[in-house]
Parts: C-alpha cells; structure tokens; sequence
C-alpha cells in the first residue's frame, strides 16, 4: 500500500489497521525537512509519525530525535489518495489463538522464506475484532520452525469515545514485537527517548501468514 498526503508526501505505512471498517496506515519512517528548503534536513533533527485514517483524517506527531520532546502534536483534515500493492498474495499459514493451524502449513511458510519470499502478517489478538497488518523486518529460521520480528511500531491507543480513531500513546514507545508460528506474540516496550524498558508482555493472537514469490 501506498498513500499520498496532500497531492505532496508519498508515504508507505509501517503498519494498517483495520477498525470497524476504518483504515488505520501508522507511518514512522520520516525525519522533518527544513521548512524553507525541501532538500535540507531540519537542523533540530525530529522524527515525523503519522496515523492517517480513511476518513481523512490525519495526526502528525513531531518528536526530537534521541529526545522525549514533543514539538507539534496535530490532528487534521487532509486530501489522501489510496494506492493498493496488486502483487499477488498467499496466505501461507493461518492460526488462531490457540496455535491451531486453521489453513496452510508451516512447511509452506517455511520454504516460502528460505525461496526469498516477500511475507506479510495479519494479527488479530484474542478478544479483539481489529486486525493490524505489516511486513516484519527479519525472520528466524530453525527445523520448520520461524519467528518474525518487527521494530518500526509504537504504542497507540483508542481514541475515547470514538471506536474508530487511535491515538499516539503518551509517553510514547517503542513496541517491537515477535511472532511465532504459533500465535504468540512477545512484546518489548521502550520509552522513546529514554530508552528505558517498560517491559516485556506475552500474549496470543489469531495469525495469517501471506507471502508474496
């Protein structure tokens, strides 16, 4: 997926969320630009994230790299334009909570990876009907066995009174992730900026596997 911000900015979303039919794209991978020169980086050195939601709507968080300083912190309205991956995906696996596997097998999975297979996941944890889908940034391989791992993600969390909306976590963290090929999922949070650990958390979700030859 692919999305254009105001006519200007082509994004790829670190991840996508879908919420009671809401999509929900989370960018991380921008540092600002100097205001008056496009071809500058900003002298103060700030990280950019954005939600970005089907509806138009769209939060830009301003963070100081190495820092916990929030320097802008904004919600608008804004033209975005949707652009969909048409390259063929198959899912390669799926297992629900339980470490059932309800399609697929994990050789399949298996091999896929070690043929250089592009792979995405979808994690929908128990007792929630949001799905989040991303590509992770690396992958163990060990006897049929495999754990994906993903780093460019941070903390959200629901927007009160609004089912379809998040909203950046505060403080905001690090929440990287690995997924086996059994539905478990250990997260580790880290203040950003402080780097200090808020721990580690094990939890079961429903999986699918897809990959992309």
């Amino acid at each position: 997926m692919q999305v254009l911000l105001n006519g200007a900015e082509s994004i790829e979303p670190d991840q996508v969320t879908i919420i009671n039919g809401d999509v929900i794209a989370v960018a991380l991978n921008r540092v600002a630009r100097d205001a008056d020169d496009v071809k500058q980086f900003d002298a103060d050195g700030v990280r950019v994230w954005r939600i970005i939601s089907s509806t138009g709507e769209v939060t830009t968080l301003e963070i100081l790299v190495g820092k916990d300083t929030v320097r802008r912190n904004v919600t608008e309205q804004l033209p975005v334009t949707w652009f969909l991956d048409t390259h063929r995906w198959v899912r390669a696996l799926m297992v629900n909570e339980s470490g059932d596997i309800l399609g697929g097998s994990e050789r399949k999975l298996y091999e896929a990876v070690g043929k250089g297979a592009r792979v995405r996941l979808g994690v929908r944890f128990t007792n929630s009907t949001n799905s989040t889908y991303f590509e992770p940034d690396n992958f163990r391989r060990e006897e049929l066995k495999m754990a994906a791992m993903h780093v460019r993600s941070v903390g959200l969390h629901a927007t009160p009174g609004n089912k379809t909306k998040v909203e950046f976590s505060h403080p905001v963290y690090w929440q990287l992730s690995l997924t086996n090929m059994s539905g478990k999922v250990q997260t580790s949070e880290w203040t950003v900026g402080k780097e200090e650990s808020r721990g580690l958390k094990t939890s079961h979700a429903h999986v699918d596997w897809f990959v992309n030859y």
